[in-house]
């Protein structure tokens, strides 16, 4: 409950969610791996605009790309923690990173072919 946190803190905090009502990279693993056969993946459409509202914050739901610098505009103005939801396609970011790519960011600092420590 962050949200209320900043609510009760007078913190003009700005959260912006990139709702695409799944787990995104988890789905894609198995869209890939599992030939679209997902298990416990998808979420129910969560507003978190309206937590937000509930929480005495600022909520807005953003559904087009038109409406965010409008959104944040009155976020800012509210001088209220808010969340943006912005609502973005499931299937875009489905396929994960390759592993090289993904070892070299966790690992950073080592070798991202071997995974072995350069330090």
């Amino acid at each position: 409950m962050e949200m209320e946190t900043a609510r009760r803190e007078n913190a003009p905090i700005i959260v912006i969610i990139a709702d695409d009502r799944c787990w995104g990279m988890i789905k894609g693993g198995q869209k890939l791996v599992y030939e679209g056969r997902y298990c416990g993946v998808d979420f129910t459409d969560v507003r978190y605009d309206k937590l937000a509202q509930a929480l005495g914050c600022y909520g807005e739901r953003v559904t087009k790309p038109s409406q965010i610098r409008p959104a944040l505009k009155r976020a800012v103005n509210s001088g209220l923690p808010a969340v943006l939801d912005v609502i973005v396609d499931q299937e875009v970011h489905l396929v994960p990173p390759d592993l090289v790519v993904l070892d070299s960011i966790w690992m950073e600092g080592c070798n991202a072919a071997g995974s072995v420590c350069e330090r």
